[in-house]
């Protein structure tokens, strides 16, 4: 029927209507229905009758358009929530899972250390047993909110710090880092050089009956690199011993992370800088 036309039905007599008006309501570009006005006394619709519930209609349609826009984004939140509470879940089971096998790891460690009855090989076992811990660690610190596999480094930093402190009741391990969210890998790499670095400033740089502090500091510079410090107040521990397998592994993971190693000129201590390109 077109809009402005008098309609008479067999129908709208017998409900007492002789006159009639209808225009469609348009939604998306189609036809979503009928707008009509009746009467129940002849009459004729002129032309402002017919603009004025043409104008009507629209914003009839305007209206139910917002509204299913509404209903839709409300669908397509309720839809993104449902599959980022699956995603977070699935991450909490899969850390949960890690830290347990970390932890299976851990344990067969201690075992096969109390079989071990040569001391250099029990202290091998606790280099091995004090790397699965500072990895175990990272897992705990993973970013839960979308973080993308990042690491919180200063949280993950204090807490394998204050892992290491247990071992020497006279020696106080501080802390001073900027807060950065790193890549997991990257983070797991520096956890794993300052682990091997403080074990040995524990082992060699306070003597027995000795106190002292050790350091740990991160920043980042103006030149887009971070540089991790750990220094020592102690005798002394002189170059790391050439072939060892601790400092195999501290030059393999700061090649890793596309960085340099320096050995720090202090007046009491030792100390070591670790510089490495920040990835943007």
């Amino acid at each position: 029927m077109r809009p402005g036309r008098t309609s008479f039905r067999g129908q709208d007599h017998e409900h007492g209507i002789v006159s009639a008006l209808n225009v469609p309501i348009i939604l998306d570009g189609s036809g979503w229905g009928v707008l009509e006005v009746d009467s129940n006394v002849p009459r004729h619709f002129g032309v402002d009758d017919t603009q004025f519930l043409s104008g009507l209609a629209n914003t009839l349609g305007l209206a139910l358009h917002g509204k299913l826009g509404l209903i839709q984004a409300a669908e397509a939140a309720a839809h993104a929530t449902l599959a980022l509470a699956k995603e977070r879940t699935l991450l909490a089971e899969l850390r949960h899972r890690s830290k347990n096998d970390l932890q299976l790891v851990l344990a067969m460690l201690v075992m096969q250390k109390r079989k071990q009855t040569d001391e250099q090989s029990r202290r091998g076992f606790d280099h091995l047993m004090n790397r699965v811990a500072a990895i175990s660690i990272a897992h705990d610190q993973l970013m839960p909110n979308g973080g993308g596999g990042k690491v919180e480094l200063a949280e993950y930093f204090r807490s394998l710090c204050g892992n290491l402190a247990q071992r020497r009741e006279d020696v106080w391990i501080e802390t001073d880092l900027v807060p950065i969210e790193l890549p997991h890998e990257e983070a797991v790499a520096l956890a794993l050089i300052v682990n091997e670095l403080v074990t040995n400033a524990l082992k060699y740089a306070f003597p027995e009956g000795r106190s002292g502090k050790i350091k740990v500091m991160f920043r980042t510079t103006e030149q887009g690199e971070g540089c991790l410090q750990v220094r020592d107040n102690g005798v002394g521990m002189g170059s790391p011993r050439a072939g060892g397998s601790g400092s195999e592994l501290i030059e393999r993971l700061a090649q890793q992370l596309s960085g340099r190693i320096e050995r720090e000129k202090l007046l009491v201590g030792t100390g070591f800088a670790i510089s490495f390109p920040l990835v943007t």
